[in-house]
């Protein structure tokens, strides 16, 4: 059994980036401007013109939330901070990841190397931006549906927009779930999900439609690009949000994630079962405490600190 005082790392995806982050750990962690130094090499070879702990200390926002930006500078941010968990003796008995944080979870169980991470992250935001400029789109947090009527609300978008595509993109806690696609589509699900008995509506400030098959036309050069990144078994257990479960084959993690970016985010899933294996205490490694909120939403008997 996992021991139980220990926490598993949990890592935060795109959307926890804020300007600021990283500033107490540049100021106080050596560890922690290794890493930036590691990543700005990185990207500096990929034609940055900008300096990454620049982005994140002073923005502007609108840079830093671009999704080509904001996921190696998240990326880095949350490494960082799992570096100088670990100067300290803070190890993760476990690790897991939302969406893009899935990345940060297999560099703090081994089984990426930082460097060949940050350049993944890179080469999936250029990706996704890419995708979401030629096929714009949209994203909806639903509050109040089951997984159930979040399937009904989508089918009910399609067909009052023919054509068009909407689906789940993230289970994240009950009643929780957020869809993807068409923007047209998307932005109409207010009036239906009201009628399915939803609580609220948000409509994302983003214009990707992540977790979709709007990602489809990148996914076989995000193969290519994974392809050529040794992929290595992991050293502690590592939770796939695409799967919903332990993964131990680098093979099986590498086919994950190339699925992942049109497939869903299993968080809610992922999180019980992680408790289901005996693991009951929780570190959100990352800004903000999003992660933090959905577990303690999934399961409030649970420790979960940030």
């Amino acid at each position: 059994m996992p021991n139980a005082e220990s926490p598993c790392f949990v890592f935060p995806g795109q959307g926890s980036q804020e300007v600021g982050m990283g500033k107490l750990l540049l100021e106080t962690s050596p560890a922690a401007v290794e890493i930036f130094e590691q990543a700005e090499a990185v990207l500096t070879k990929l034609g940055w013109k900008s300096q990454l702990r620049n982005l994140c200390l002073l923005g502007p926002a609108d840079t830093l939330n671009d999704t080509s930006f904001a996921q190696p500078a998240l990326l880095t941010v949350s490494i960082a901070m799992e570096r100088t968990l670990a100067s300290q003796g803070i190890t993760p008995v476990a690790a897991t990841g939302h969406s893009m944080g899935e990345y940060s979870a297999l560099v703090a169980t081994k089984v990426l190397r930082f460097e060949n991470a940050v350049y993944l992250v890179s080469e999936r935001g250029r990706l996704m931006k890419q995708a979401g400029e030629k096929n714009p789109g949209k994203m909806a947090v639903i509050l109040g549906l089951s997984v159930a009527s979040t399937e009904t609300l989508c089918n009910r978008l399609i067909s009052a927009n023919p054509g068009s595509n909407v689906q789940i993109a993230n289970i994240n806690a009950p009643n929780q779930i957020v869809i993807s696609g068409d923007s047209e589509a998307v932005q109409n699900a207010h009036g239906f999900a009201q009628e399915l008995g939803a609580r609220k509506t948000i409509l994302l400030p983003i214009s990707i439609a992540a977790h979709s098959a709007h990602m489809q036309p990148v996914v076989d050069e995000m193969r290519h690009v994974l392809s050529s990144i040794p992929l290595f078994q992991p050293k502690v257990p590592f939770y796939s949000p695409t799967s919903g479960r332990q993964e131990t084959d680098p093979k099986s993690i590498y086919f994950l994630l190339i699925s992942q970016l049109t497939g869903r985010v299993l968080w809610m899933d992922t999180i019980q079962q992680m408790i289901r294996d005996g693991y009951n205490s929780f570190l959100e490694v990352g800004p903000k405490k999003v992660l933090s909120g959905l577990i303690h939403t999934i399961n409030p008997n649970v420790q979960v600190t940030s």
